[in-house]
């Protein structure tokens, strides 16, 4: 989620938006998480990101703030916001799948439990 709010609120110089829409979109984003709870809510104030965590607020805000997720696309622009997502998502995976293990097995430093 960093990565899209760093991008989203940084304006380039011979750009324009809206002055509010930074405020905007951190309202937004906090307020799902904050809906959807403690485990999506505290590991992002813990700067420890989930594919999970991630994945739920982002469609979650796209459902219920689509005009703003639309300013954001725009500002930053589609094939940027598709690459940068894509490239996140798949670093997100393979962070997970390396401490879960594929099918949920937890793992101590990518060994499989048990093991």
């Amino acid at each position: 989620m960093t990565w899209l709010f760093q991008r989203a609120m940084s304006v380039d110089l011979n750009q324009e938006i809206d002055p509010n829409q930074i405020n905007q979109l951190l309202s937004a984003v906090f307020q799902q998480m904050q809906q959807l709870g403690e485990p999506v809510l505290k590991p992002f104030l813990q700067d420890v990101v989930q594919f999970s965590a991630l994945t739920q607020t982002l469609i979650k805000t796209g459902l219920t703030h689509p005009g703003l997720v639309a300013k954001v696309i725009r500002q930053v622009g589609l094939g940027t916001f598709i690459m940068i997502f894509r490239t996140k998502v798949e670093v997100l995976q393979q962070q997970e799948e390396s401490f879960f293990g594929q099918g949920g097995d937890v793992r101590w430093h990518g060994v499989p439990a048990g093991a």
